[in-house]
C-alpha cells in the first residue's frame, strides 16, 4: 500500500485565521485585536510570505491564496461576518504591500486587478474565481472545468486553494456539487455488479477521532444476509487525520490497492459480498491534492461530494451517507433521485458519518439536525426522523468514546466484536447493522432486525466475511 507522503506544516497563525473568516456568509468570525489572531499581524506574515518566501517561517502560497481570497469575498458579507473594524484598520494600514503584491496574490485580493497570466492550466481557475472572490456561483461547465485544473499538479496553488475556500464559503450549488463530483471521478465510466442490489456506503475521508468506527463491519454483517455493499476512501487525511476504513482493513491484513473489477469480483463472491476501494487507484490527481487541502484550513468542497462517488453499478442501487452541515442533505437527496436510485438514506451520524448513535435522542433537540437525524427515501416512500436507539433495546446516558483511537485497535475491538465479546462495540455493529435493514425495508422492525443481526453474528458468518475478504485480497 502506498500513502501519502509526510505533509508540510501550514503556519499556526494564518491558519488559525483560516479557521475563523475561511467559512460562509453565517459561520464566518471576523479578526479582532482582542479575539483570535490579530489581523494587522497575520496581514504583515501573508504579505511576507509572499515577498520573502525564502526566510521561515512563512505561510505557504496555497495558505496565503486561501487567505487573500477569504477577505476578498468577505467584502460582501453581512456586518457580523464581514470585516471587523480591526480588519479594515489592518487592511489600511497594509495598504500600499497589498496594491504591490505580484501575480497572482493581487488580484485574489481585489478581484479588479488585471487577472494573472501564467499558463493554460491556471486559466480556467482564474475565470472561475472571477465569479468566485464577488460571491458568485458558477455553472456546470465553469466548475468542472476549475476543478479539473485544481486537480493538475501545474495549478498555481494559491489559485487552487483560492477556488476550493471560494466555493465552500459562497456555498455550492446543486451544479457546483455535481461538477466536482464528475471532475475527480466521472459518473457515466461507472462500471457494472453483478449482484441484485448494492449499497453504496459514503463516510467522511478524514475518518473518525472519537468514536470506535463500525461501519466496515456493520458491511460484512449485512454481507452475511446477502446485502452487498461498496465502501470508499483513503488511509489518512486533513485536517482530522482519524481512523478510516482503509486503515482498518489494512491493519486487519487485507490489500487495499483494489481495482474497481477486482472489488467488484469480492461483491460478487458469495463467500464476501462487501468491498472497499482507495481513492489513491480510482481518483489519483484528487488523493495527491492532500497537501494542498492540508493547507486550505478547513474542508474543502469534496469533503461533501466525495462521499456521494458511485462507482459500480448493480440492478438496484442503495446510498447511505453521512452528513453534518445541515443543507448538503437536500443536494445528495436530489443527486440520489435524479441518479434514480432505488433507496437513498442521509443521516447525520456520530462525526459525520452515518453510523448512529448509541445515546437516545434529547427530545428538546426535535425539529434541529442533531445525530440520528436520518431522511431518505425507499421507493416513492419518504423517510425523515429522528432514530432512537431505545426501540432497538438500547439505552446508553453518553456515547461511549474509544479508549485508543488507532487503527489496530479499531481493526483488533471490531474482530472481537464479530466474534461475539459483548460491550458497546458490539452494541454499535447491532444498532447500526439493524437500523439500515428497517430503514431499507429489509426487517420489519426493529426488534425483529435486531434478532437477525445478532443471530447471524453469533453464525460467525460475519466474522468468516472478513477473514475471506483478507484471503481473496492477497490473492489478486
Amino acid at each position: 500500500m502506498t500513502t501519502h507522503t509526510a505533509l508540510s506544516d501550514p503556519h499556526p497563525l494564518v491558519l488559525e485565521a483560516q479557521s475563523r473568516i475561511a467559512t460562509g456568509p453565517h459561520q464566518t468570525r471576523p479578526l479582532t485585536n482582542s479575539v483570535g489572531p490579530d489581523p494587522l499581524e497575520v496581514l504583515r506574515l501573508v504579505i511576507a510570505s509572499v515577498n520573502a518566501p525564502g526566510d521561515a517561517p512563512m505561510a505557504s502560497p496555497a495558505q496565503v491564496g486561501s487567505f487573500l481570497a477569504a477577505m476578498s469575498i468577505r467584502r460582501s458579507f453581512l456586518d457580523a461576518t464581514g470585516w471587523s473594524e480591526d480588519e479594515r484598520h489592518a487592511v489600511s494600514r497594509c495598504e500600499t504591500d497589498l496594491s504591490a503584491l505580484p501575480p497572482p496574490y493581487d488580484f485574489l485580493f481585489d478581484p479588479g486587478s488585471p487577472p494573472p497570466v501564467r499558463d493554460e492550466v491556471d486559466t480556467p481557475l482564474v475565470r472561475a474565481l472571477q465569479e468566485i472572490l464577488l460571491g458568485r456561483n458558477l455553472d456546470y461547465d465553469r466548475a468542472r472545468a476549475a476543478t479539473e485544473a485544481v486537480l493538475s499538479p501545474d495549478a498555481h496553488p494559491a489559485l487552487a486553494a483560492a477556488f476550493l475556500i471560494g466555493q465552500r464559503m459562497n456555498l455550492e450549488t446543486y451544479e457546483e456539487f455535481c461538477a466536482h463530483l464528475d471532475a475527480v471521478f466521472d459518473r457515466s465510466v461507472v462500471q457494472p455488479v453483478n449482484v441484485d442490489t448494492l449499497t453504496h456506503i459514503g463516510e467522511p475521508y478524514n475518518g473518525s477521532a472519537r468514536f470506535f468506527k463500525p461501519t466496515l463491519f456493520v458491511a460484512m454483517v449485512r454481507a452475511a444476509q446477502d446485502h452487498r455493499s461498496l465502501l470508499h476512501g483513503v488511509d489518512r487525511l486533513p485536517p482530522k487525520f482519524g481512523v478510516t476504513e482503509e486503515g482498518i482493513l489494512s491493519a486487519s491484513g487485507a490489500e487495499v490497492d483494489l481495482s474497481l473489477s477486482q472489488a467488484a469480483r469480492l461483491i460478487e463472491n458469495p463467500e464476501v459480498g462487501f468491498a472497499y476501494v482507495s481513492q489513491r487507484v480510482f481518483a489519483p490527481r484528487a488523493y495527491a491534492a492532500a497537501e494542498l487541502r492540508h493547507h486550505i484550513g478547513k474542508r474543502p468542497p469534496w469533503a461533501a461530494t466525495e462521499k456521494a462517488q458511485r462507482l459500480l453499478q448493480a440492478r438496484r442501487n442503495i446510498a447511505v451517507i453521512g452528513f453534518y452541515h445541515p443543507g448538503y442533505e437536500h443536494i445528495h437527496l436530489k443527486l440520489m433521485q435524479e441518479e434514480r436510485l432505488d433507496a437513498g438514506l442521509l443521516v447525520k451520524g456520530e462525526e459525520g458519518t452515518s453510523q448512529f448513535s448509541l445515546r437516545p435522542r434529547d427530545p428538546r433537540q426535535d425539529g434541529l439536525h442533531r445525530v440520528n437525524h436520518v431522511e431518505g427515501f425507499r421507493g416513492a416512500e419518504r423517510i425523515a426522523e429522528a432514530l432512537d436507539p431505545t426501540a432497538y433495546g438500547f439505552s446508553y446516558d453518553a456515547s461511549p468514546r474509544a479508549d485508543r483511537v488507532t487503527t489496530e485497535a479499531f481493526a483488533k475491538e471490531g474482530r472481537n466484536a464479530l466474534s461475539g465479546e459483548p460491550g458497546p462495540n458490539l452494541d454499535r455493529i447491532v444498532l447500526n447493522a439493524a437500523a439500515l435493514n428497517v430503514l431499507l425495508g429489509n426487517d420489519p422492525n426493529p426488534g425483529v432486525a435486531v434478532e437477525h443481526v445478532r443471530e447471524t453474528i453469533a453464525t460467525g458468518d460475519a466474522l468468516r466475511r472478513l477473514d475471506a475478504y483478507i484471503e481473496h485480497t492477497r490473492a489478486f
